[in-house]
């Protein structure tokens, strides 16, 4: 069920420049909600994804039979690229976020919205979304 992270996908590609997808991702990051914010003791090396322009963090759980993604960033547009995953994979099955690749995200138009050190930690995001569904 991945619906959720085409639709957004296409509102990205709908912003006409560079100035409004970054503002729709500032405006994605407001958008986390409260169950899938990190505590200030999540927010550690663990947790960090390596590769980020800033600092973010996320940890993911299964809560009955449901994967939850949680995730912070001190920068706004990290935020609201983690927020992509946290809202577009939201009702997605293990296989399903495992099957999402960095093809897909090139695919929907995502990486080319982002600077290259932007881009960098949104792969270095996946890649850690990745690993850590793997090993639930």
């Amino acid at each position: 069920m991945l619906q959720n992270i085409y639709d957004l996908a296409e509102e990205i590609k709908s912003c006409e420049n560079q100035t409004e997808k970054f503002q729709y991702f500032i405006e994605l990051a407001n958008e986390i909600p409260k169950k899938n914010q990190l505590s200030v003791i999540e927010k550690n090396d663990e947790n960090k994804i390596l590769g980020c322009a800033s600092n973010a963090w996320v940890f993911i759980e299964k809560i009955k039979n449901k994967i939850v993604i949680r995730a912070d960033a001190d920068g706004s547009i990290s935020k609201g690229f983690l927020a992509l995953f946290i809202l577009g994979f939201e009702d997605a099955t293990k296989k399903e976020i495992l099957e999402f690749s960095v093809n897909d995200l090139q695919e929907l138009g995502i990486i080319e919205s982002l600077s290259p050190s932007r881009a960098n930690g949104a792969l270095s995001s996946l890649n850690k979304i990745h690993k850590l569904v793997e090993n639930l």
